[in-house]
């Protein structure tokens, strides 16, 4: 009897906590994604036979420490295939997939999260420009302008046909200069519902592209295969690109609307539900950029700033622990992190108004509070609990 009663202690004790409700993050999903998300890394895959040359080796020795820099970490995981070797089904199927290679041979490949099954780039590890591959000027520019603050760089991908470019870029234009004034950051009290405006600043900006800018060359060809059909597409284009290099998907021609800018604008502000980051629309691009020191840099200069405006006194020591702190509460970021209660439909738009982010952030000035789902969620566990200490109890 008394070990019955034990069990039941326990069991009631977890019903009696779990009814406390689930309350969604209080950050906003751009920030939350800057400072929490880890970066998905490309795989780089040299396929030689014997040994390698001295120059060929140089290249892949140029990939290594790329990915291990302290300062520029670009996000890839380099592996050398030995074809005089036995190998295993999974690189035996990517090595008879190539057309008409040459040893050696790179091929490099989307994040396995992303599901993208074509490649980035492939080709003679002679021709490749491992420089362009790695980092570029517009992605350099996308980096600087996110950690400066702003919420998104959108990517202006030109078509050729200048009247159509013209006209598309400037309707980019003038809707994210509208959406930076009148967006406001609006955080929910986790008790009472009702939400508080927040001074933070919300700002979007554009970056236009040429598709014929060899500079670019493979970020363009980086940009265009995320999805299978966009390189046969001549039409302007657009890339809404946030925190570590993530980029959400690309808006074609007509999809180029007011109502589609503003959805994902809407999308990017609003408190995030902090579901995992797989299970949300993007895909993180390849970058050279140390994202953790970058930040956490940034977090320091924030606090030093904070603390001379209003003389504390307190000292240099606090602000350091606090920002490790803030350090120790990123772990694996693939567990926990994420963005919003309902999976968004993730497609190309052909017309005005066809993106479908989520039907809870219709409204530009408002946030809906915790959904009702949750009480009712948490209401079926609780009986699922109740019901289960019952029968464990009989059954005892």
């Amino acid at each position: 009897m008394y070990y019955k009663f034990l069990i039941f202690l326990i069991i009631y004790s977890l019903t009696l906590f779990s009814f406390y409700p689930i309350h969604a993050c209080t950050i906003p999903t751009y920030q939350y994604a800057l400072e929490r998300w880890s970066v998905d890394s490309y795989e780089v895959f040299i396929f030689h036979r014997g040994a390698l040359s001295p120059a060929d080796r140089g290249k892949v020795d140029q990939l290594l420490k790329a990915s291990r820099d302290d300062k520029f970490s670009a996000n890839i995981t380099v592996r050398t295939v030995d074809l005089s070797e036995p190998l295993g089904e999974s690189i035996q199927k990517l090595w008879e997939a190539q057309s008409n290679p040459e040893l050696p041979w790179i091929l490099v490949k989307y994040p396995r999260y992303s599901r993208i099954l074509g490649d980035v780039w492939s080709g003679k590890l002679d021709n490749a420009d491992l420089l362009s591959l790695l980092k570029s000027p517009a992605r350099k520019k996308i980096a600087s302008r996110v950690l400066s603050g702003e919420t998104a760089v959108w990517v202006f991908l030109e078509s050729g046909d200048k009247q159509k470019d013209k006209a598309a870029f400037n309707l980019l234009e003038k809707q994210l200069k509208k959406m930076s004034k009148t967006l406001k950051v609006k955080i929910p009290d986790i008790y009472t519902e009702q939400t508080t405006t927040v001074r933070q600043d919300v700002k979007f900006s554009s970056l236009k592209l040429s598709r014929n800018d060899p500079q670019e060359k493979l970020f363009i060809q980086m940009l265009l295969n995320t999805e299978p059909d966009l390189k046969n597409i001549s039409e302007p284009m657009t890339f809404p690109i946030f925190a570590r290099g993530r980029l959400l998907y690309a808006f074609v021609g007509d999809g180029i609307s007011p109502d589609n800018i503003q959805e994902v604008c809407n999308f990017l502000v609003e408190w995030c539900s902090c579901e995992i980051k797989e299970l949300n629309p993007g895909i993180d691009l390849l970058m050279s950029v140390n994202w953790d020191n970058a930040i956490y840099s940034n977090m320091h200069h924030e606090i030093l700033l904070a603390m001379k405006q209003s003389e504390t006194l307190e000292p240099l020591a606090l602000a350091n622990e606090s920002i490790e702190k803030s350090k120790s509460e990123i772990n694996d970021n693939k567990s926990e992190p994420a963005i919003i209660t309902s999976e968004p439909a993730v497609r190309i738009s052909s017309s005005p108004g066809d993106l479908n982010l989520n039907e809870l952030n219709k409204e530009t000035t408002s946030v809906k509070p915790v959904s009702n789902n949750i009480g009712l969620s948490n209401l079926a566990r609780n009986i699922l609990i109740m019901t289960s200490s019952l029968v464990v109890i009989v059954a005892i």
